[in-house]
């Protein structure tokens, strides 16, 4: 049996194979997330929630956000945060169950700069906008806490249906 010694500490080589399984599988995860940019796509198929990848981004959803009449719902998070990785499934469901509401999650680490301005310092936190304006704001994973806010300042509004191809180059010749 092949064991392999650091100092006074010897392992066998079969037990380094679960601790080469998880560093592998850590590695994967990141190439996903990193690399291959997959974020929430794969995790949640029928998610509505945007994922803040740029200031400019953060800049230009709160600017359309004042005219639509619509609630924003923006999740601060971080990927080592338990509580964050908890409640994100839940959030993810809320995409679905309010469909007028718009949903979006800012990674804390990847955009500082946003989180320090929307005064975030606990995660995860929670801010919902209505015309543009914080109207609330939750802290932890509490999620009927979360579902009774969004629940008390949704608005529904007339989404547009969603149109055949037919109709959509139709629009499309009528609008040039």
């Amino acid at each position: 049996m092949t064991t392999f010694c650091i100092g006074p500490v010897c392992v066998p080589a079969y037990a380094l194979f679960p601790f080469l399984f998880l560093v592998l599988q850590w590695g994967w995860d990141w190439i996903k997330k990193h690399v291959l940019g997959m974020h929430d796509q794969t995790e949640f198929p029928n998610s509505r929630v945007i994922h803040i990848k740029s200031k400019q981004e953060w800049e230009n959803l709160l600017q359309k956000h004042k005219y639509t009449g619509r609630t924003l719902v923006v999740d601060f998070t971080a990927s080592w945060c338990g509580p964050c990785r908890t409640i994100k499934p839940f959030f993810h469901e809320q995409s679905v169950k309010y469909p007028s509401a718009l949903f979006a999650t800012v990674d804390v680490d990847e955009m500082q700069q946003i989180a320090k301005e929307s005064g975030v310092n606990a995660m995860p936190t929670f801010h919902l906008y209505k015309n543009g304006q914080q109207c609330d704001e939750i802290r932890g994973a509490d999620r009927a806490g979360l579902e009774q806010c969004i629940r008390k300042h949704y608005v529904k509004v007339d989404l547009p249906e969603e149109m055949s191809a037919g109709e959509a180059e139709a629009s499309n010749k009528k609008q040039q």
